[in-house]
């Protein structure tokens, strides 16, 4: 008979960061590459080598999305903990309680809501797409420069995803 062990949420949420740290480190850094004594160098330019060819490979140099989207994740995780630590807490009142839970849905819902905001966002075309979901507005935040017609587009797609009017909508261009 197996036996399974329940580990703590901070251990789980540890491991987690962890992971994402490492591979948001692996990225940045544009990962490794093993060489053909074996060796190990830093990846800037990689040389896949596959028999029976050879493709060379570009390693991506901005990170932003992707330590951004780390970021935004281990801070919304220590306010979920926080949050879940005060809900379930035995000297907690229960309007604070209540408040702590209701923050968490509204929490949670925000998460979904970016998740599918930056879905839509490279479904229509972005190469990666930070949204940022606030008590009264919306940040969008996309690579290049943003023609004006693109930030029309994008304060629609906004308003028919989350329901913020098109005037409470930030758009910014990452370089």
């Amino acid at each position: 008979m197996a036996r399974f062990v329940l580990l703590p949420k901070r251990v789980v949420v540890g491991f987690v960061v962890l992971l994402l740290a490492g591979g948001v480190a692996l990225t940045a850094c544009g990962g490794w590459t093993a060489t053909k004594d074996g060796a190990r160098q830093a990846a800037g330019k990689v040389t896949v080598v596959s028999a029976p060819y050879q493709q060379e490979v570009k390693a991506p140099r901005d990170s932003f999305f992707v330590d951004y989207s780390l970021e935004r994740e281990i801070n919304r995780s220590r306010q979920l903990e926080l949050l879940r630590e005060i809900a379930s807490g035995t000297a907690t009142d229960e309007a604070t309680r209540k408040r702590a839970q209701e923050r968490l849905m509204v929490l949670s819902e925000r998460a979904e809501k970016e998740a599918r905001l930056e879905g839509i966002l490279r479904a229509k075309g972005f190469k990666d797409a930070a949204v940022a979901i606030g008590e009264q507005s919306v940040t969008v935040i996309v690579p290049g420069r943003v023609p004006p017609e693109e930030t029309t587009t994008i304060a629609a797609l906004v308003y028919h995803t989350v329901g913020v009017p098109q005037e409470q909508v930030v758009i910014l261009g990452h370089e």
